[in-house]
């Protein structure tokens, strides 16, 4: 559904914000479903929590050191978060019941962001016959969930996909011609078509991959 992408821009508009935006709400640590699955820094610390509601949970934490980061890793941790070796920006674990954090340390300025997604339920997921499905390659896994998908555009994310299948699937993305202007990292890839068509793929961790397509504009311009 169309809200679908308008609720990602602004979770990410929002947690882009907080993260890097001196807000000085000075919230109280989060309550809920989400902020009960985590634990609560220990010290003194102010927060600012820029997201909180079914599925996205993000906490600035405020005055708190690279050590004080690396403790609070650990308590997460305790609580059953195990990493994902193939992920190495900045720590990201899941719990046993599938929810995944991220914690992103900003020792320079004494800031942490804490950053819960809660499951992404996958069922049994095959290719459709949307044009904008049609042009990418397909991918192994028959696991998977459509997060939003229009006519001209789309995002899935898929399991099943460990970083071998995952580095196979941008390799053939590149062979199907996505090598215009294109990048690539461990982790991610993007690049167009000759035609102006744009894919970018990503490895979200513990055998999950995500893949956004959009069509390129084919309206013909006139004076």
């Amino acid at each position: 559904p169309m809200y679908r992408a308008y609720a990602l821009t602004l979770e990410f508009c929002l947690w882009w914000t907080g993260v890097f935006l001196e807000i000085e709400t000075n919230d109280p640590w989060p309550t809920g479903a989400l902020a009960d699955r985590i634990p609560q820094p220990e010290g003194n610390h102010t927060y600012d929590v820029s997201l909180n509601d079914q599925s996205w949970l993000s906490v600035n934490v405020k005055n708190i050191d690279a050590d004080g980061s690396n403790r609070y890793i650990e308590q997460c941790r305790a609580m059953g978060f195990t990493e994902d070796p193939e992920l190495n920006e900045a720590f990201t674990g899941m719990d046993p019941d599938g929810y995944v954090v991220q914690i992103s340390q900003y020792g320079n300025i004494k800031k942490m962001n804490v950053r819960l997604q809660a499951p992404v339920h996958m069922t049994a997921f095959s290719w459709t016959t949307n044009p904008a499905f049609a042009i990418a390659p397909v991918p192994e896994s028959q696991t998977g969930v459509i997060m939003y998908e229009y006519r001209d555009m789309y995002e899935v994310m898929l399991g099943d996909t460990d970083h071998t299948a995952y580095d196979a699937y941008v390799q053939k993305c590149m062979d199907a011609g996505f090598n215009r202007e294109y990048s690539r990292t461990r982790n991610a890839f993007y690049g167009y078509t000759e035609a102006g068509d744009w894919i970018k793929t990503e490895y979200v961790g513990f055998n999950r991959m995500s893949i956004e397509l959009k069509l390129a504009d084919k309206t013909e311009k006139t004076e």
